[in-house]
């Protein structure tokens, strides 16, 4: 409550006068909350942090915002298609559920800031849609593929998806267990 966020042209100046002293780039250490964290999500962010012309502090954290926001956007859009291969003969459920998540309070507020949990939820919700599309279709190159991107993209974006890597190991196991020639043949 201390720093209120800046809405006015006076204090845009304000930052703009900041800016324009030549502080050092590097900061001066206190940036705890993202030094712990793998760098992917920051580098995605940079990208429109450095796109966005002009150099305002507040059109660039907008733009990283639209970021953000899209990448709630493709969250949603995977959570219908973990729903759809989870429950392919419940079409209702598909759409019910992902609004679900879109309209989750917490959901919405972290895909409208700029926040590496974003893309940890893209990535976990990913992974759940990989490996339920594993399962009702099999494990392929490309499943398989689908199911380690995901974790891998998201171990590099959060660590908190470690809790996942178990998960994952052990539908790959059940998987080619599966997919096993014994194992057919011994249902045949």
């Amino acid at each position: 409550r201390d720093n209120p966020t800046p809405g006015t042209e006076v204090q845009q100046r304000v930052i703009d006068a900041v800016a324009a002293q030549g502080l050092s780039a590097s900061g001066n250490g206190d940036a705890l909350t993202a030094t712990n964290n793998p760098p992917l999500y920051y580098a995605l962010e940079a990208i429109p942090y450095k796109l966005t012309p002009g150099g305002k502090v507040l059109d660039k954290l907008a733009t990283m915002r639209c970021l953000s926001a899209l990448m709630g956007a493709v969250t949603v859009l995977l959570v219908f298609m973990f729903l759809r291969e989870l429950l392919p003969g419940t079409r209702w459920a598909w759409p019910a559920g992902a609004l679900l998540v879109a309209l989750q309070p917490l959901f919405g507020f972290m895909s409208g800031g700029v926040n590496n949990d974003d893309l940890l939820y893209l990535a976990a919700a990913g992974m759940l849609w990989a490996v339920a599309r594993a399962f009702h279709r099999g494990l392929t190159p490309g499943n398989g593929a689908l199911i380690g991107g995901f974790l891998g993209v998201g171990l590099v974006s959060k660590l908190t998806l470690l809790g996942f890597v178990p998960a994952a190991v052990l539908a790959v196991a059940l998987l080619a267990r599966r997919a096993s020639p014994e194992d057919r043949l011994a249902s045949s």
